[in-house]
């Protein structure tokens, strides 16, 4: 199945709870995709355990994200940033975190309604 259905077993593998499996499943091939929706699910089922492997994943989704525009686009960033500073403080790297969201407004500050959506969330 790991070569057939990789996203099979990865989603197999986080519904059966074994988090750990479907990480390095996922890892295993650095040319797979595995789709934004399995790598938002794949980070949280990390955050738990390994907090600044998820804040990583999470950051990186963020940036996928907003390679969108709309405020659902900026919706689903700002959601996905939340979990990214909860894992920033489990994982005691608020300085990353706070670091990262600098560089991140620096990158879209011509996006008023996400800036706007940011700040609203917190997330300045």
């Amino acid at each position: 199945m790991r070569e057939r259905d990789r996203g099979g077993l990865i989603d197999a593998l986080l519904t059966d709870g074994d988090a750990d499996a479907a990480w390095t499943a996922a890892l295993e091939n650095p040319e797979w995709d595995p789709g934004l929706a399995r790598r938002v699910r794949l980070a949280e089922a990390r955050e738990p355990t390994r907090p600044d492997e998820a804040l990583n994943w999470y950051m990186l989704i963020t940036d996928e994200e907003l390679l969108e525009t709309g405020r659902a686009a900026y919706a689903r960033a700002v959601s996905i940033l939340k979990r990214a500073r909860r894992a920033a403080e489990a994982a005691h790297q608020n300085h990353t975190f706070e670091a990262e969201l600098a560089a991140l407004h620096e990158r879209h500050h011509r996006r008023p309604t996400l800036i706007k959506m940011l700040d609203k969330a917190g997330l300045t």
